[in-house]
């Protein structure tokens, strides 16, 4: 099943079709690369096997704008007051000590997005404030999964490598379908030590269910836009849907 919907160029790569540029999905795009730095490879090789590549961001400018990738805004964004699964592997080269990683926002720069995601040691999970959900772990110059999940109504737990970080509450109603999401950077905007440089790959966003609920076994494979529950053994993975992953990326 193809679910491209487009990849639209403003710097750093130069392909001859979008297709050339992923070896996956995007569901919710199109997908515009911001600035100079973004390239599509595996520089730092890869979580899978070199048959999968990931989004690169070279060393952040001192000012914007900054190395990212940025997404229009979607009802799949709009969580609502249901659980929701934000998950994604990295690797961090520049150890920069506040990198967002994740910025869902109208306002460049803005200090409180809708929602986002901060790894400055902390992991934090941003909306009015910064939700704090305990010790991210070594970041740097090494492959890490990482899911932020909000079970029911107001759970919300975030994992490295299939192992707990930490819980905290979050009861927000998501309800903003019109922000631009900004993958790598502080929505292109804020200080240097606010960006990411790097590389990301199998960005998972879904709507609806909580994909982890406990400990669980870490994806050994490019994720996909629907699966059955504990797909790689184990417990704890729920079952994904048709319709219930709103946003999948694997370049």
């Amino acid at each position: 099943m193809n679910l491209f919907s487009g990849l639209t160029i403003t710097g750093g790569v130069t392909i001859s079709s979008p297709t050339g540029a992923v070896n996956g999905a995007v569901v919710g795009g199109p997908v515009t690369y911001v600035g100079s730095g973004v390239t599509v490879g595996t520089t730092n090789g890869s979580p899978f096997g070199s048959s999968v590549n990931s989004y690169q961001l070279a060393s952040q400018p001192g000012s914007a704008p900054f190395n990212c990738l940025t997404i229009p805004g979607s009802s799949g964004f709009a969580f609502g007051t249901g659980s929701f699964t934000i998950e994604w592997f990295q690797y961090e080269t520049d150890g920069q000590p506040y990198p967002r990683v994740f910025w869902y926002t109208s306002s460049a720069g803005a200090s409180y997005p809708t929602w986002g995601v901060d790894l400055e040691g902390t992991f934090y999970f941003w909306n009015a404030s910064a939700i704090s959900l305990g010790n991210a772990g070594t970041t740097a110059s090494t492959w890490v999964h990482y899911a932020v999940v909000r079970n029911g109504a107001s759970a919300l737990a975030a994992y490295r490598n299939g192992v707990s970080i930490g819980t905290g509450t979050d009861s927000t109603n998501y309800t903003d379908t019109t922000s631009t999401l900004y993958i790598g950077s502080k929505s292109n905007g804020g200080a240097q030590s606010e960006q990411f440089s790097g590389s990301i790959t199998n960005i998972r966003i879904c709507k609806g269910v909580a994909v982890y609920t406990g400990a669980f076994t870490k994806p050994t494979s490019a994720l996909q836009a629907t699966q059955s529950a504990n797909p790689y053994g184990g417990s704890n993975t729920s079952a994904i849907t048709s319709g219930q992953c709103v946003l999948l990326l694997e370049p």
